[in-house]
């Protein structure tokens, strides 16, 4: 018996698996496929022979696209890694698999006396070798030939599947999940509008996948999880279908905060133990369980509030919840209030969790960027963009830590409406209109309600705005306060005109903008510093629901 090991191995470039074209059953589909292979046919490889691993004693976690165990031998470690990565290539071409491995002296036979790390340093050691091996990137094949048919789904790989010979090509293609659903998938394939009729493998497997969940028969994920409690959501045949009267759509993209820091603090209680080591695989092992679990469950009591308790029909793309992550397409004007309300459950469940083994600190949090564009942008850029202000937000959060390292910790919520411009340089955009002179955006938001006055929460913007419509504040006051505040003149002009305007208001309208807006109508001296928000609740004013939801 030679050298024991510690194995990870991580799906990597999601992204592009995900969102290869914009046809919502392919995405659909892709979701699935990923959540099949991550926590069923891995375990399958794991557990089944001839490798027969025991999942108490051998196995770390296996769940949300990431997998940690111990291997007893060098061979057997490789042979493992080969077989995870041919059933990705098997099942769900396209599809990325990254995989290290480090030695460890945790239960070895064959102890190294020059390996002095304990269990916990060959976990970080494994971590950092991981994200060398997700950075390499990943070989492609550019078929650009005119005797090529490329797919009419991704528009990428090449066709492999004709509609006009549909039975005879698929039966070509080899993968459990298409076995005994020719027929169905065959049904789907003749309703479907194609110019040429060509479908590459990799496209075929995902819309193969998605009928599972269409029909309700997923096994697996966040769609099983919501069908295990009674929720069963309405299935859109596009994007197209969560789309306004103005064809506009939401997309939030959520992460996981403070994780590290909470596991590193873990790691120095279990230092001192006679058995430490031990308690420490299956505190991570519950911690990872648990941590799925609490993200499932928060977006669950988020559809409760806004969908069941509503009697509204759950109308919803779930792409990703698992772990700590959450990327999901909802109605326009439901994401912002779904991923508050997300958020905060997230952030309960997590302290009840962690309190017992830390206390208070480090509270493990999440934050998210969420963007309402038109249903017809490529989707793959509403996720870019998404990760441009979820990174927003955890950076809002870093700098409150340090600012107040006593205070609550909480997660920040950034958003950005954009239209039909997916590439938008968002950075840039901000950068161009608000300045620290002359301020038109506070965002991102925290969560919870900090009690500090430069950074506000999430529901204050709600607050403002559904009052404003309560009031039925005439909305060309606050665009044109908007454009003062951007106009090219003295800060004396700009006082002159609002006086102006105030003048012409009903009394209600004054009130509310000295309570919510620190406009004091006694001094003007500093007006480039007064409406911080304008821009935010100008942006998000008809995707916030109120008594007077105007479009």
């Amino acid at each position: 018996m030679g050298s024991r090991y510690i194995v990870s191995i991580e799906t990597v470039k999601i992204k592009n698996f995900l969102f290869s074209t914009n046809k919502l059953k392919v995405i659909r589909g892709a979701s699935y496929l990923l959540d099949v292979l991550n926590q069923i046919k891995v375990k399958e490889i794991l557990c089944g022979s001839p490798y027969n691993l025991k999942e108490d004693e051998d196995i770390i976690y296996i769940g949300a696209g990431n997998a940690k165990f111990f291997v007893d031998d060098f061979d057997t470690m490789q042979n493992i890694i080969r077989d995870i990565k041919n059933i990705y290539k098997l099942e769900a071409p396209g599809a990325h698999i990254a995989a290290a491995y480090t030695k460890t002296n945790y239960k070895a036979v064959e102890k190294d006396p020059k390996h002095t790390n304990k269990v916990w340093d060959d976990i970080d050691e494994l971590g950092k070798l991981i994200a060398i091996e997700k950075n390499k990137g990943f070989p492609t094949l550019n078929i650009d030939m005119p005797f090529f048919e490329k797919c009419e789904f991704c528009s990428t790989n090449p066709a492999q599947v004709n509609i006009d010979s549909l039975k005879e090509d698929i039966c070509n293609i080899k993968g459990s999940l298409l076995e005994n659903n020719i027929d169905k998938l065959s049904a789907i394939l003749d309703k479907t509008d194609y110019t040429q009729g060509f479908i590459c493998e990799e496209c075929l497997k995902k819309i193969n996948a998605g009928t599972y969940i269409k029909e309700k028969n997923a096994s697996i994920g966040f769609y099983k999880y919501l069908s295990d409690r009674g929720i069963s959501p309405v299935y859109a045949s596009s994007i197209d279908d969560y789309g306004n009267n103005k064809n506009f759509i939401g997309f939030m993209y959520s992460d996981g905060d403070g994780l590290g820091d909470f596991l590193k603090n873990v790691a120095d209680n279990y230092k001192n133990m006679e058995n430490g080591e031990e308690e420490y695989l299956k505190f991570l092992k519950n911690f990872s369980i648990t941590l799925d679990n609490n993200t499932k469950e928060a977006m669950k009591i988020a559809m409760d509030t806004v969908f069941i308790k509503e009697n509204r029909p759950v109308k919803g793309e779930f792409l990703i919840v698992g772990g700590d992550d959450v990327c999901a397409v909802f109605e326009a004007e439901l994401v912002l209030e779904i991923s508050r309300i997300f958020q905060t459950e997230f952030e309960v469940l997590m302290k009840e969790y962690t309190k017992p083994i830390l206390g208070d600190k480090p509270r493990i949090t999440s934050s998210c960027g969420v963007i309402i564009a038109k249903a017809k942008t490529p989707i793959y850029q509403l996720f870019d963009q998404a990760m441009v202000l979820q990174k927003k937000a955890k950076a809002k959060r870093y700098d409150f830590k340090k600012k107040y390292p006593d205070a609550t910790e909480t997660g920040f919520i950034d958003f950005e409406v954009i239209g039909s411009e997916g590439c938008v340089d968002i950075t840039r955009f901000r950068d161009s209109i608000s300045t620290p002179d002359n301020q038109f955006l506070e965002r991102p938001y925290s969560i919870k309600d900090l009690k500090l006055t430069d950074i506000k929460p999430i529901s204050s913007l709600f607050e403002i705005i559904t009052e404003l419509k309560k009031q039925k504040f005439p909305k060309n006051k606050l665009l044109y306060i908007y454009e003062l505040k951007r106009a090219d003149k003295k800060e004396f002009e700009k006082k002159m005109d609002i006086v102006d305007t105030i003048s012409k208001m009903d009394e209600i309208h004054i009130k509310t903008l000295a309570e919510y807006f620190d406009l004091n109508v006694d001094d003007y001296k500093n007006f480039n510093h007064m409406f911080t928000n304008i821009f935010d609740i100008l942006e998000i004013y008809d995707f916030v629901r109120g008594d007077n939801n105007e479009n």
